[in-house]
């Protein structure tokens, strides 16, 4: 949502100073009481250039854009793309009841007045306006509008986590016939990755059916980034999937002599308690499926380099293989359970470079100092620290490093003989930045990737 709200400030600039030369549309007003009246004022074209720059920077994965189209199974009219201009436009008057919420409670805690009222976390707003405003701005006609403010209306009567549109994925909440209330906080503090799944699985979409379009757009994005990588005279991706004696290996990738099969992942961000659960049972069978393939394919190596040989992949008689899984987002990357390594697709391209940049401080001026993590040191070398790299990736390294558990003694005051204990994780910064400038003492130097 900061994204969001960023992108929206950046194009109304932009049409203060007639860049964008938008005709100005009055927006939605959200009223709190006790607290100044704001309105937001945005057009159709500003709508459109700042949908186009958040779906960039932040909301909508590049492997989704066959999604944004299609027509909802549960909501007639409405499209991925519609729900999400729509977020982005509400995201405007948000800001601006945000901005005065923060005015208010710096002014309370300075000066001890009280004219800051809880009520002013939830202004309300009226839904005629509301539906109106959103119409002109993001041209779609009344009755999409209608739809789109009822997709984010929460149904307290909806049961079941398929259909349910909570307080995140429907931030509005019925008030009466003619007013809806908005969470600012909802709103505000939004995961954009979570809320889109959500979306898509309350628009009919079987969030299974991106597991296909995401292996797609990893094959290709690896392929490419290889192409224009110094490993692109020693190095292969098979395009396609490949299918050996029934076990479908999501991508073969050859660096030399050493081979790779990675099992390509496309999972829901864990958000709850119960979502991190269920995401970390997913990732160990995840790891099970590709090891278990690696397994088959080493005991019966001639096989599988006929088969892959006969779908135009060529591979060394005496190859080397391996396995990794491969995610959409980062949570569980850099993760080894069982000799299987965990990556997200942006570490496996890094690898392709030979270099990982570091950055040690950037200031007014930009990039004030610097230096390189060495991968490998030729092409040649390339497929041979390949393993040890997958297994001890330099970017969670010094993370890793820095993890530091912490107890806490909670008496009970109302049970004296019992006492309660709690073990905390977290990142110790001291030992972070002693990690990050041991690191920097090598800079201007090769600093080769150490295996775990």
């Amino acid at each position: 949502s900061e994204h969001f709200g960023i992108a929206f400030t950046a194009a109304l600039e932009l049409a203060k100073i007639g860049a964008l030369k938008p005709d100005p549309i009055s927006g939605a007003r959200f009223d709190a009481s006790e607290s100044p009246r704001s309105t937001t004022t945005v057009s159709a074209s500003v709508a459109l250039r700042a949908e186009r720059i958040a779906r960039r920077e932040v909301g909508i994965p590049p492997y989704y854009e066959s999604f944004l189209d299609k027509p909802s199974s549960t909501h007639a009219q409405l499209t991925l793309r519609r729900v999400f201009a729509a977020y982005l436009y509400l995201i405007g008057p948000v800001q601006a009841s945000s901005q005065e919420l923060e005015a208010l409670l710096e002014q309370e805690t300075q000066d001890g007045s009280r004219i800051f009222t809880a009520e002013q976390y939830c202004p309300s707003v009226n839904r005629a306006s509301l539906i109106g405003g959103l119409a002109a701005g993001i041209d779609v006609p009344m009755p999409v509008a209608d739809q789109l403010i009822a997709f984010f209306t929460t149904d307290t009567t909806a049961r079941g986590r398929t259909t349910r549109a909570d307080l995140w994925s429907a931030p509005l909440f019925n008030l009466g016939t003619d007013r809806l209330v908005i969470a600012l906080h909802s709103f505000q503090n939004g995961n954009t990755r979570w809320l889109v799944d959500m979306w898509l699985r309350r628009l009919g979409f079987p969030l299974e059916n991106r597991g296909d379009t995401f292996e797609v757009f990893a094959r290709d994005t690896l392929r490419s980034d290889l192409a224009e990588s110094p490993l692109v005279d020693v190095a292969e991706i098979h395009p396609h999937a490949l299918l050996f004696n029934g076990e479908q290996i999501d991508c073969v990738m050859r660096i030399g002599k050493h081979v790779l099969l990675l099992e390509l992942k496309c999972f829901l961000l864990p958000i709850t308690p119960v979502d991190e659960l269920n995401y970390a049972q997913k990732l160990s069978d995840a790891k099970s499926q590709v090891k278990r393939k690696l397994e088959h394919v080493l005991s019966k190596p001639a096989a599988f380099r006929k088969r892959a040989a006969k779908c135009g992949f060529e591979l060394p008689e005496d190859a080397r293989l391996d396995a990794a899984v491969v995610l959409n987002h980062a949570v569980g990357a850099g993760q080894v359970d069982d000799d299987v390594p965990t990556v997200d697709l942006l570490m496996l391209s890094h690898f392709f470079e030979g270099k990982l940049r570091r950055f040690g401080s950037i200031g007014p001026r930009g990039v004030q100092s610097k230096h390189h993590l060495t991968l490998w040191r030729s092409p040649q070398e390339a497929g041979a620290a390949l393993g040890a790299y997958l297994r001890d990736p330099p970017q969670v390294r010094l993370i890793k490093e820095a993890v530091a558990e912490r107890v806490l003694k909670v008496p009970m005051p109302t049970l004296p003989d019992q006492t309660l204990y709690t073990i905390h994780h977290m990142i110790d910064s001291d030992t972070l930045l002693a990690a990050a400038s041991r690191e920097a003492l090598s800079d201007g130097e090769e600093l080769p990737v150490q295996g775990n």
